[in-house]
Formats: structure tokens, C-alpha cells, sequence
């Protein structure tokens, strides 16, 4: 299943459920220092504020 890795600026990885393209349009929809809301493998909230997020990518992954 693929799914999206996102790197915080800290150097942590998170993986969410969202695609690509919706971390892509939460993100512009955003702007800066705004808060975002993905949901890890078992639907749990992550929280992640928009200016952090340094990169993302596609992975495969079973859930």
C-alpha cells in the first residue's frame, strides 16, 4: 500500500496515511506555521506544524 513518509526538520520521520498529493495540498492550503492534522497506521491524529515539514515521499507499506 502506498502511503506517505513526511521528515520533520529535527530529523524524524513520521508515516501517515494520507497520499502525496493531499500532504502536497494541505500544505500549500496551510501556509506557514500553521498546525496540520495526518493520521498514523492505526488512524491516530499526528500533528505537525507546516514550516517543519522539510520533505516527503512516497513508500510502500503493509498495513
Amino acid at each position: 500500500m502506498l502511503k506517505t513518509r513526511i521528515r520533520i526538520d529535527n530529523g524524524g520521520d513520521l508515516d501517515v496515511r494520507e497520499s502525496v498529493d493531499e500532504v502536497a495540498e494541505m500544505i500549500e492550503k496551510a501556509g506557514p506555521n500553521k498546525v496540520l492534522r495526518f493520521s498514523d497506521a492505526d488512524g491516530d491524529p499526528l500533528y505537525v506544524v507546516s514550516n517543519h515539514i522539510c520533505y516527503f515521499s512516497e513508500w510502500f507499506a503493509i498495513w
